[in-house]
This record gives structure tokens, C-alpha cells and sequence, in this order.
């Protein structure tokens, strides 16, 4: 007989639209209704910025704009995912993308996922529980949960504090300046979670006094979208944000694990409110966010809640203060309270649910010195708790309580300590740090790194990179009482690269070549692979893997013609170390389901006032799940942009019109994650179908 369940620690009702962040005493709930917010902030934003336009921005700067040297803006823009020190693209310690904030607008980037579909070295896949939402970096897969990819709002990591997943779902694109995507390892200057890379979410500030923007969008099948940024630098810095909108994807039919079939609509629905202020070494960050999407059942079938809705909800407090002691001596702590929940469907007619609640409370502190003639030298040292409030089961008639899985009240402590050496001079740089950590549950860890820069030019340079990184389990790999395994060990890599970077005229370049042995990859696998009846799976370390590949980027900046990227992303050569060989080979490993070769392009054009682009993407075959899997072939997709500006008095007003899957594609993905469903061994990644969308901008 199932016990009165407890009050629900950020449980969401049905209907209401509030955005209900859980705190840990149960006697208070913080409630905000984001949806609202962000509909009163889009309505409010606009009639203020419509107050200030006449004091903003003038036609003939706009006009002048134009006529700067596109790729030489992108060669000079700060690029700081690598480091704390600001540096340019050729010499920055790492293998490092950047998409502009002008690329995003000629391709009508909507969300952070449409913005990282156009970045190089990134590809979105998925799981069934998350599809379109797993950012991967060479090849290396992720679980539903358990980033190997840190997520960073400027500068500052997030990522849920007992699963370990980010969301980029949490961020309005229209307020960013640009995203910079560093390739390799990352844990010198992140600690746990940058195992493969990082993606740095970067906002955007002030162009003049003041500066903003307000968007509203239609698509078919009743999409839409609306959003409005605002920016100042006098008296103090602020940058406030807000989007709200809805794709609704099409109808299709959808095959579950226990083979039973059936219609399946696909939507996602995102609210989002972010506001920083900046004054005198002081900084706070607010980001708060919802997103509402059906997802594929939590054991991928309708009897487990596929068609329901999947609901992610979270805010993000940051508060920074930088200070400079004496010269060339610098002082930067922060604090850090990430709090997200999940909740989600577990039966076909949701009468049963589950609520899934963590937080992060963080503390960092950085000292550097700028020694002379070129010398520099960080210390610094950072703190992370993190908490697993509850993984609840639980009847939604009656608020019954079934299970917590083992999950309830669980909590974890990081402790790390980094010291880094640097030095430039007009001909070499040279990076060298190092950072020890402990895991109170995974013990501990010491990861380096040495980067060499030689920049033969102001326009060409070579990068020595030699890295380590490493991810320490989450509470949920560990302790989830279906398949979590307290014995799990954190996962580590070695990672070797050279990269060369040149500009000929209007040309960009980067190629990447690099060799990573990764050892101890936490993935699941079957208890006993040799019964077919047994479909138990339980969290385990595989044994050592390398993979060798190349990367390439190509930009072309130049307005009065036109713009236009390339990248290509090549595994080389992969084995199958990782491959769990007891009592017999169970022809599961990690690059046995990813594409060998994928690829991104895009190119635009201006006329004046006219504009048009067009962008695709494509990866070659791979396979699905079991010992004699289907295979799932070469898939690409296409998207469409048009349309014109022009001017309202001292405002610009912008129209696009958008088609998106030009052929009506249903990308694929192997089943990699859940091994106790052989009969699903393919999932749809993304059924949305043909969207057209119309969207107009208005520029202050």
C-alpha cells in the first residue's frame, strides 16, 4: 500500500504555466511565472526601447558598420573559454570556434541549438529521453544525462547538480554576443565536467550608450516566438533578456520498445529571463528558464509516457566581484547557486510521474600576477557541493508516493586547487597548468596541460597542445537504484593536437589534428549479456580507447560579395577498446554508433537591403543497437533564409522568412543509451519536419 507521498520538491502542476523552483526546506516554495514574465517583459521592453530609440543608434553608423573588415573583426574578437586572459583566435591556448553574433543574425538563429547546428567541431545528437540536446565533441557519446560537454553562461559553468547534464534551452539567442566552442580537453581550467570541450554561452553588451532589440516570429503548424534584449553602459552595465515561443513539429508514427505503435506529435516550448548588472568590479547573473517538450517515454515506449510532455525548469545566481590589488595584481571570487528540476511522464494515460530535483552551490577564487617581460601566473582554488534533493516515482492522483530510487537527500563535495604558468612574446606563448582535485566519492585527481604557440605572423600560427582531462561520476551514476554502481570510477583522457590557423585575404582557416586515448568511459551495460532474458543494465568503466581525427574550418568574410563557412570533422582511425569483452564480446562501443565523417556549410549574400542564406549540414552511416544491428545511412538537412531591412526613423526593422528541413528529413540516431531494449535499436532525433517561420526584428 503506497504511503502518503511528501509536498514534492519543485512539482509542477499540469496547467498553470509557473516555473516553480524547488528550495530545500519544505516549508517554502519559490514560485515564479516565467511564462508570464517573459510575455510582460517582451510587451514592456519594447515600449522602452521604443522611449529610447531616438537617443541610440543612427543609420550612418549602421552604413559604416559595413564597410570594417568582417574577418579581421572575427580574428580580434576576445575569445576568453580558454583562458582568463582575453586573447585573439591565433594565439588562445586551445582549439577554439567562434560564432559570431553577425553569423547568427544572416542565418535567423533562433535558439542556442540552431546557433551550435551552424558552429564547427559541435554536433547535436541525442538519447531517447533527450533528443536534439547532447552536445558531442569528437566523436565521444554522452548518457541521457552526465555532460561531457560543459555548458558556460560568461564564464560561469552550469550544469544540473545530480544528473550533470547542461541546457542550452536555458539561454535567449538574441542575447548573445557569440558562442566560442573549445575543442579538447578542459578540466585545468574547469575542473570536472569539460571531458571533451566546453561551450561558452557569451552575452552580449552594450554597442553604444544604449542598444536593444525586440523580435516576434510565426511559423506553420502554429509556431511562434517573440523576444527582446536590452543593453546599457551608463551609470553601471545591464543586459536583461527574456524570449518566449513554440515549435510544434508534425505527426508521425513512432514504433516503441515493446512494439507497440502509434501517432507522436513532436513540440518544444521554451521561456526564458536573463538579466546581468555590472558595477565597479561587482557582477550579478540571473538566468531563469523553462522549456515543456514530448519526449519518447522514460523506457521509450507509450506505456512509459512517450507522447507526454517533459518539462525542465531552473535558475542560475551568479555574483562576481574583480578587483585590482595593485598593478599587475588581480583578485576574482565568485558564488554560484544552480538549481534545476525535471518532471516527466512514466505511464501511458500520466497517472504516474516523476519529479527529478538538484541543486550546485559553488565558490571560486583567482589570483594572477603579471610577472614582467611577458610572465603571468594564476592561482586559484574552487569549491562545488552538489545535491541530489530527489528522484521521486510518484502517483499524480493523490500525490502517492512510489519510489525515490534511492536518489533522496543525496550530496557530493568537489574541492580543487589551479595553478597556471603563461607566457607571451611576440614570436611564442606558452601555457602550462595544472589542477588537483578531490571528489569526496571519487577520490581524487591531477590534470595538466602544456600548450605552445607560435605565431610565425600576425595572420598565421601553429598550436602544440598536450592535454588531460577527466570527469568525476554523478549521484545518479552512482547511486540510482535501477542501474546505479557506486564502484564507477571517474572517467579520463589524454588528448594531443596540432592546429594550424591562417588568413589569406578574406580567408579563415583552422585545421585540427589530434590523438586522444580515453580511458574509463562511464557508459551502461548488460548485467548478463549472454541471457537473452536478462535485460538488467548497470553503470560500468570501459577499458581504454583512442581515437585519431582531423578538423577543418573554413570562413569567407567579405559583405560586398558574400559570406560563406565550412567545416568537417574526420575520425581518422577509432578502435574498440571500450568494447566490454566478459564472458564474450558484447559489440558495444562507443564508436560503433557514430557517423565517421560530418560536415557543416553555409553562405549568404547581401544586396543592399536584400539579404539571403542558406546552410546544411550532413554526417555519413553508422549503426544501431544490437549484435547485428541495422545500419543507419548518410543524413543531412537544409535550411532556407531570406528577406530585407529597412528603416523607421532611428529604428531598423528587419524581415526574414525561413524554411527549415528544406527535405522534410527524419534525422536518426542508434539507440546507444538503453541496451535493455533490444527491439528499439534506431530513434527519430528530429521529426519536426518543414518549419517556415516569418520573423521581424526592430533595432534600437
Amino acid at each position: 500500500m503506497p504511503t502518503k507521498r511528501p509536498e514534492l520538491m519543485g512539482s509542477l502542476p499540469a496547467t498553470d504555466g509557473h516555473l516553480l523552483i524547488p528550495v530545500s526546506f519544505r516549508t517554502a516554495i519559490f514560485r515564479v511565472n516565467i511564462v508570464s514574465l517573459s510575455r510582460w517583459f517582451l510587451v514592456s521592453s519594447t515600449a522602452l526601447l521604443l522611449t529610447v530609440a531616438g537617443a541610440v543608434r543612427a543609420q550612418e553608423t549602421q552604413q559604416n558598420d559595413v564597410r570594417l573588415d568582417a574577418l579581421l573583426q572575427l580574428l580580434n574578437t576576445p575569445v576568453t573559454v580558454a583562458s582568463r586572459r582575453a586573447e585573439g583566435l591565433f594565439t588562445t591556448p586551445s582549439t577554439v570556434t567562434v560564432l559570431d553574433r553577425a553569423t547568427m543574425d544572416l542565418f535567423d538563429v533562433q535558439t542556442v541549438e540552431e546557433a551550435l547546428a551552424l558552429a564547427a567541431g559541435v554536433q547535436l545528437w541525442g538519447s531517447p529521453s533527450k533528443r536534439r540536446s547532447l552536445p558531442t565533441i569528437r566523436g565521444i557519446l554522452q548518457d541521457n544525462y552526465a555532460s561531457k560537454v560543459l555548458i558556460l553562461i560568461d564564464g560561469i559553468p552550469t550544469f544540473h547538480g545530480s544528473l550533470g547534464d547542461g541546457y542550452f534551452f536555458r539561454m535567449d539567442a538574441s542575447a548573445l554576443e557569440r558562442i566560442e566552442v573549445l575543442r579538447g580537453p578542459a578540466s585545468v581550467m574547469y575542473g570536472s565536467n569539460a571531458y571533451v570541450g566546453a561551450i561558452n554561452l557569451v552575452l552580449r553588451k552594450k554597442a553604444l550608450t544604449r542598444d536593444g532589440e525586440t523580435s516576434v516570429g510565426l511559423g506553420n503548424r502554429g509556431g511562434y516566438q517573440g523576444g527582446a534584449w536590452f543593453a546599457m553602459n551608463a551609470p553601471f552595465d545591464l543586459l536583461v533578456s527574456g524570449s518566449h515561443g513554440r515549435q510544434q513539429g508534425r505527426a508521425f508514427i513512432f514504433k516503441g520498445a515493446d512494439g507497440v505503435s502509434g501517432p507522436y506529435h513532436d513540440f518544444d516550448q521554451s521561456s526564458s529571463v536573463t538579466a546581468k548588472v555590472g558595477y565597479a568590479g561587482h557582477r550579478l547573473l540571473v538566468n531563469a528558464f523553462r522549456e515543456t517538450k514530448a519526449y519518447l517515454g522514460a523506457d521509450s515506449s507509450f506505456a512509459s509516457g512517450a507522447g507526454q510532455d517533459d518539462r525542465y525548469q531552473g535558475v542560475l545566481v551568479n555574483y562576481t566581484f574583480e578587483h585590482e590589488v595593485m598593478e599587475g595584481w588581480k583578485l576574482r571570487v565568485g558564488a554560484t547557486h544552480d538549481r534545476a528540476a525535471r518532471l516527466f511522464s512514466r505511464t501511458l494515460g500520466d497517472t504516474e510521474r516523476s519529479n527529478v530535483d538538484g541543486y550546485r552551490d559553488a565558490l571560486s577564487l583567482r589570483s594572477s600576477w603579471e610577472l614582467g617581460k611577458g610572465w603571468g601566473f594564476e592561482l586559484g582554488g574552487d569549491y562545488d557541493k552538489r545535491k541530489s534533493v530527489e528522484y521521486s516515482r510518484y502517483y499524480t492522483a493523490g500525490a502517492a508516493w512510489i519510489s525515490d530510487y534511492n536518489m533522496k537527500n543525496l550530496g557530493n563535495t568537489e574541492r580543487s586547487a589551479l595553478a597556471q604558468l603563461n607566457y607571451n612574446s611576440p614570436g611564442f606563448g606558452l601555457v602550462f597548468g595544472t589542477r588537483y582535485t578531490n571528489n569526496e566519492l571519487a577520490g581524487s585527481n591531477t590534470a595538466s596541460r602544456l600548450t605552445l604557440v607560435f605565431p610565425l605572423n600576425p595572420r598565421n600560427s601553429v598550436k602544440f597542445i598536450a592535454g588531460q582531462s577527466f570527469r568525476a561520476p554523478t549521484l545518479f551514476e552512482q547511486f540510482f537504484s535501477r542501474f546505479g554502481n557506486p564502484a564507477v570510477q571517474p572517467e579520463k583522457a589524454d588528448t594531443y593536437e596540432m592546429t594550424y590557423l591562417t588568413a589569406i585575404d578574406k580567408v579563415f582557416l583552422q585545421g585540427t589534428l589530434y590523438h586522444s586515448t580515453y580511458k574509463g568511459k562511464i557508459f551502461r551495460a548488460r548485467t548478463n549479456p549472454t541471457n537473452p532474458a536478462d535485460l538488467t543494465v548497470s553503470y560500468i568503466n570501459g577499458g581504454a580507447f583512442r581515437a585519431t581525427g582531423f578538423e577543418m574550418e573554413m570562413k569567407f568574410k567579405n559583405p560586398g560579395i558574400f559570406n560563406a563557412f565550412l567545416s568537417t570533422d574526420v575520425l581518422l582511425k577509432t578502435d574498440r577498446g571500450d568494447e566490454v569483452l566478459l564472458p564474450t564480446p558484447t559489440d558495444h562501443y562507443n564508436f560503433k554508433y557514430t557517423p565517421r565523417f560530418t560536415g557543416k556549410a553555409g553562405i549568404s549574400r547581401q544586396w543592399g537591403a536584400w539579404f539571403i542564406s542558406a546552410d546544411a549540414s550532413w554526417m555519413s552511416g553508422a549503426k544501431g543497437t544490437g549484435l547485428q544491428p541495422p545500419s543507419i545511412g548518410s543524413q543531412g538537412a537544409g535550411n532556407l533564409h531570406g528577406g530585407f531591412t529597412h528603416g523607421w526613423g532611428r529604428v531598423t526593422v528587419k524581415h526574414t522568412l525561413s524554411v527549415r528541413n528544406l527535405g522534410d528529413k527524419v534525422l536518426e540516431f542508434a539507440n546507444y543509451v538503453n541496451l535493455d531494449q533490444p527491439a528499439l535499436p534506431v530513434i527519430p532525433m528530429d521529426a519536426r519536419g518543414t518549419q517556415t517561420s516569418y520573423t521581424l526584428r526592430m533595432a534600437f
